[in-house]
């Protein structure tokens, strides 16, 4: 018994020093977070976050997918992906039910043979995470959200095992782990932007957060990106909200935004720069494009001891709980609403970039603002100078 209970002992004591770094990390503050430890400790990772994001302000966007390589993303990848082109037509048009059969296997789905060959030509070797963080940080930017996955382009940017589209098996680049390490050494933010949260099978899209929420660090925020399909499937409700709390589950001081806001739990939202119109006391006024603002949804409220499902309409949920969260207002570098690389697009000079800026600061806003790496990793040099130029500002 002696043996058996000593044998017990040393498992049990190899096992916590395997664990002690990783328990470790995951209690230890991030460091794009230092400066908010009181606010950690005596409230919550969350508070500090929040708090950290709220005075953050400025932030870069980065759209890139093998779409890049096309001289005009927009028209030239429905061409080359029929599939793409069926469900960007179709999406909007579907009931919840019918648009979660149509997209069941899209992790599996066989990628049209276009979009296979672009994918499969893509290797941007002057994409340098450094020089874009030393870029952000130059700007006066606290973070930078890269496009995990887009649907222009579908290819998975990282290292991945829900699909065999990614980019470590086309190209042998993590372009994730890249920039995680990147924005860790210059304490910037790091936010990774992801599809629909119910655009996939739910074993798919949780695999995927549990990678990117493991194996990357501290994620400063998931940003969930396709609000329209949400406004129409308002019986997901339920499977957004658990998709919430798997991802807090996981990193409890990661902020979650889904545009302009779906059940009312999201940190803060974060619409395009059209989509959002303000009062004269500052304050967002609802927007116009959920088709059914009064359509009642059933939304999850955390009580005490257990969970509290309530029935809602948009509108109360607007009112109530997403118009007084935290903004931030994201746009392009590129005029036109252009988020990947356009060839003949027309870049803002730092004054019309400057002006935005202070727009959104009159509203107590952040602003997201997008640069567009060409095809082969490079930035416009119209871009670099004009960031450039901001750190005088």
């Amino acid at each position: 018994m002696e043996k058996i209970v000593k044998a017990s002992i040393r498992g049990i004591f190899i096992i916590l020093i395997f664990l002690a770094p990783r328990l470790s990390a995951q209690n230890s503050i991030p460091e794009y977070l230092k400066g908010y430890e009181q606010v950690w400790k005596n409230e919550s990772p969350k508070a500090a976050a929040l708090k950290w994001f709220s005075e953050a302000k400025f932030g870069m966007f980065v759209h890139f997918s093998p779409v890049s390589q096309y001289d005009d993303p927009r028209e030239d990848s429905f061409k080359a992906d029929a599939e793409w082109r069926k469900i960007h037509s179709a999406s909007h048009n579907l009931d919840r039910f019918a648009y979660k059969q149509y997209t069941a296997d899209r992790f599996n789905i066989e990628v049209a043979p276009g979009m296979q060959d672009l994918m499969k030509s893509f290797n941007p070797t002057n994409f340098d995470a450094e020089f874009i963080a030393d870029l952000a940080v130059q700007a006066g930017m606290k973070y930078i959200n890269f496009t995990v996955r887009h649907v222009m382009g579908r290819l998975f940017m990282f290292d991945t095992s829900v699909s065999e589209w990614n980019s470590m098996r086309t190209c042998n680049r993590d372009f994730v782990r890249e920039l995680s390490e990147a924005c860790e050494k210059r304490n910037l933010g790091l936010f990774l932007y992801v599809m629909p949260p119910f655009d996939l099978a739910q074993d798919n899209i949780k695999q995927m957060l549990k990678e990117l929420l493991t194996n990357y660090g501290s994620v400063a925020g998931i940003w969930f990106d396709g609000i329209w399909q949400a406004y129409n499937r308002p019986q997901a409700f339920k499977e957004v909200a658990n998709l919430y709390r798997f991802i807090n589950d996981i990193q409890p001081q990661c902020l979650i935004s889904f545009k302009t806001g779906f059940t009312g739990d999201e940190d803060f939202l974060s619409p395009e720069w059209h989509q959002l119109k303000f009062n004269e006391k500052g304050l967002p006024v609802l927007p116009h494009f959920p088709p059914n603002p009064d359509t009642e949804m059933v939304m999850m409220r955390k009580g005490e001891k257990n969970d509290i499902w309530v029935q809602q309409s948009f509108n109360q949920v607007w009112e109530h709980e997403l118009r007084l969260k935290p903004i931030e207002l994201s746009t392009t570098m590129i005029k036109g609403n252009r988020w990947f690389h356009y060839e003949k697009g027309i870049h803002k000079t730092v004054d019309e970039v400057i002006m935005q800026f202070d727009i959104a600061k009159e509203n107590n806003a952040n602003l997201l603002l997008n640069v567009a790496p060409k095809g082969d990793g490079s930035l416009h040099p119209d871009d670099v100078k004009v960031l450039r130029q901001l750190k005088s500002y």
